[in-house]
């Protein structure tokens, strides 16, 4: 018999009014072309390009397009269409503005045979996602350390032959989970030698019921929840049980229009929310009882534009839209930071360092190019 589906208490409330010194909402108030408006002709530091901010560290320098990028320890591993896996080392938390702006080569790089198309860090493993032995999608794990060497492989994500390809691959503690570009997710479990098992049958997936739109977010507490970016208007939670079922727990709703992307906060309490009404929400997960939770959108205000990509680091939240990038306060919602030109081309996706608990760091990447950030100096 099938548990019954939990349902969430969602109520969604207006921004309460910033206390000093915080700033107040100001533009957040205004129409999507009114605030436009507003900040292209604004003259104050927080809106400049990408070599004048202060938040800029410097560019990863790469030899073709890159495809994925995620934080392992001290280090920004990413995977690039020329087939390596490189890893950058993260400056220490001195890092003075004389050292920004530069180019950082990577320290180490490791070529993968059949291609590598995004990566994620897991405990003391880097999985990504390749090609098997058919040509269809598989997953690989390395070692942190020993990224030289193959410790883990699942030769298919999907069923044989089957027509989804896996969109984007998020992990926390040992649970790995492959988003498709349809109704269907693949978790993985990673353990401490790199072996990767299916949570499902061998080759299967689990169907979410709902269409992937192209983002998936996990929470960084290591329980295995994820949220899913749908083509409908709600946030769909999801976890994997003891018996290997996936369940949907709970939900986040509040939005009126499709849901771009999503984003975890690293203190595992609060989701992130950007959809096409031109709105940011932030959902507060509270845990009700055992295995069961509950979404409430504890604040929602227009964003500057439709985000494509969103990050949590510490208590603000980043977003990416079109070639710019802004900084939210996680609380209020008030934009912090605008940086211009932050890339040549969009869209820019982004990851947060989720490792190390007090980290600032974040990094972006579009086709052509990859940078790091620092966030809340």
């Amino acid at each position: 018999k099938a548990p019954a589906k939990a349902k969430a208490t969602v109520e969604e409330r207006p921004v309460e009014a910033a206390e000093p010194p915080r700033r107040q909402a100001g533009s957040l108030s205004l129409s999507l072309k009114s605030l436009k408006k507003a900040s292209s002709s604004s003259s104050s530091k927080s809106s400049v390009s990408h070599h004048d901010s202060p938040l800029y560290v410097g560019t990863l320098v790469h030899g073709d397009d890159v495809t994925g990028c995620t934080f392992s320890s001290d280090t920004v591993v990413t995977a690039c269409r020329d087939r390596l896996l490189r890893q950058f080392k993260i400056p220490g938390s001195s890092l003075s503005s004389a050292k920004r702006g530069h180019t950082m080569t990577a320290h180490d790089s490791f070529l993968v045979q059949r291609g590598v198309f995004d990566v994620c860090c897991v405990g003391n493993a880097v999985v990504l996602i390749t090609r098997g032995s058919a040509g269809e999608p598989a997953l690989q794990a390395r070692l942190v350390g020993k990224l030289d060497a193959v410790s883990g492989v699942h030769e298919r994500i999907f069923a044989p032959k089957s027509k989804f390809e896996p969109l984007k691959l998020v992990g926390a503690g040992s649970t790995v989970v492959a988003a498709s570009s349809g109704p269907r997710v693949a978790v993985f479990h990673v353990a401490n030698d790199g072996t990767l098992t299916s949570s499902a049958a061998p080759g299967a997936s689990f169907d979410t019921s709902s269409i992937v739109n192209h983002d998936v977010a996990m929470s960084p507490d290591g329980n295995g929840r994820f949220a899913v970016a749908t083509f409908s208007a709600d946030v769909p939670i999801f976890s994997v049980d003891e018996r290997a079922k996936l369940r949907k727990v709970s939900s986040c709703v509040g939005a009126k229009k499709k849901v771009k992307c999503v984003a975890w906060s690293g203190c595992g309490g609060y989701i992130a929310a950007s959809s096409e009404d031109m709105m940011l929400r932030v959902f507060e997960v509270r845990a009700e009882a055992k295995a069961r939770y509950e979404a409430v959108v504890s604040s929602g205000v227009p964003a500057t534009a439709t985000l494509d990509s969103l990050a949590w680091v510490g208590d603000r939240v980043v977003g990416a839209s079109g070639t710019d990038i802004f900084v939210f306060d996680g609380k209020s919602l008030d934009v912090l930071d605008v940086v211009r030109g932050a890339h040549n081309a969009s869209p820019i996706r982004l990851a947060a360092d989720h490792h190390q608990g007090n980290s600032k760091f974040v990094v972006s990447w579009n086709s052509n190019s990859a940078r790091l950030w620092k966030v809340g100096l």
